[in-house]
């Protein structure tokens, strides 16, 4: 029986992220995760560009925003003789699994992920099984890298896929059911947008990284999120049917970032460098879309649905100042504050004061009111950028 050949875990798609390298022996329904000596990586660049779907959001799967990773390897033959692996990347969605479709073909799963990889001008064929033994990892592109004693090859891997959506919750504790006011417990819906990059498949190389940088360009994506409304292309029966349950319609939205340590390059991404990496701290970007209002109109909607007296519009207004990053001392919201993943971040853009204090005054509409403010909290010192660069405009 021929012997298999080790397969080397080149990026990892989960329905919620994708990932680096990692080490895999076996074929087909046998691939199992190990690691080799053989082969080091000595570098690891990404570059991750998420932005606007095809279609509408309109909470449908077709209506889902899309991310772009652009991902380079150095790879170094540590060995004095030949060496040949196999390199896979499995794409862990749940849409390319029964029930939703048993019959996969290679030639479409590339076609819709745009997935490609190259060595210089070489395109590599790609082969396809459907997951590993664990069942950790689902539908798995293939192929085969040669090596000559001693050589290093640079190898580019890009491709494009769903970012993930659920109606979640902006909690840090699901549980914590002990507000002073139930009506704060409707301000926790919200809908999650979730993508991110699995960095501790790279620890099955030989030995650490020696540099790994990591970027993700998300202004675009940010005034995306903010210019869009709760959802688009909806008639007016469906968007006042949305309405009976989430009832703002222009939300403001929290950007959370992990790891911490992201700083700001000249041409406008988030960036992280780190030598000598052990791939130990995975890539998660977050954005909430909550149900804190930031027009009037969606602040009178919030306060009729809950009944909200005097005080309660007190306590509603001082949420809004703490989600703007403004302390209040209300002890009536502290709890609910302590609990919420958004309090203490920044904000990609602040409530308008004219919103607020006419929510805490049930004061009528003013100039203004009805809009959210124009200008991000942290717009990127970058003039004349692009809101949607491509992979070559990331730096080397």
């Amino acid at each position: 029986m021929k012997a298999a050949l080790p397969i080397v875990f080149l990026a990892f798609a989960s329905q919620l992220s994708v990932a680096n390298v990692g080490v895999f022996t076996g074929y087909g329904h046998s691939i199992e995760l190990t690691s080799t000596d053989r082969i080091k990586m000595v570098r690891e660049e990404v570059t991750i560009i998420p932005g606007r779907g095809r279609f509408h959001f309109s909470g449908s799967v077709p209506g889902m925003d899309r991310v772009e990773y652009d991902c380079r390897f150095e790879l170094k033959n540590l060995s004095e003789d030949p060496t040949k692996i196999q390199v896979g990347f499995p794409l862990n969605s749940q849409f390319l699994s029964p029930p939703y479709d048993r019959d996969q073909k290679v030639e479409d799963l590339v076609a819709e992920y745009r997935f490609i990889v190259q060595e210089g001008a070489k395109i590599y064929s790609l082969r396809y099984t459907p997951g590993d033994r664990e069942k950790k990892l689902n539908n798995l592109f293939l192929w085969d890298l040669e090596f000559k004693a001693g050589e290093t090859k640079n190898l580019r891997v890009s491709y494009a896929m769903p970012i993930s959506m659920t109606l979640a919750s902006s909690t840090k504790d699901q549980s914590e059911e002990s507000y002073t006011q139930p009506w704060l417990k409707g301000l926790e819906t919200c809908m999650l947008e979730i993508f991110g990059y699995v960095t501790e498949t790279g620890q099955s190389w030989s030995g650490s990284i020696d540099e790994a940088t990591f970027r993700v360009y998300t202004k675009g994506f940010d005034d995306y999120q903010l210019e869009r409304p709760a959802m688009e292309g909806v008639t007016e029966e469906d968007r006042a049917e949305y309405l009976k349950q989430m009832p703002v319609w222009r939300p403001v939205v929290c950007r959370i970032m992990e790891p911490s340590g992201w700083k700001m390059t000249k041409q406008g991404f988030w960036e992280i460098q780190i030598k000598d990496y052990r791939a130990d701290e995975n890539l998660l970007f977050q954005y909430f879309i909550l149900s804190i209002p930031q027009t009037l109109e969606d602040a009178r909607r919030v306060i009729k649905v809950h009944g909200l007296d005097a005080s309660g519009r007190k306590d509603l207004a001082d949420i809004m100042r703490e989600f703007n990053g403004t302390k209040t001392k209300n002890q009536r919201i502290e709890k609910f504050l302590s609990n919420q993943v958004w309090h203490g971040q920044t904000p990609l853009r602040k409530i308008p004061e004219v919103v607020i204090n006419a929510v805490e005054t049930n004061g009528d509409n003013k100039s203004g009111a009805d809009q959210p403010a124009t200008q991000p909290a942290d717009k990127a010192p970058v003039k004349d950028q692009p809101s949607t660069p491509t992979s070559k405009d990331a730096p080397r």
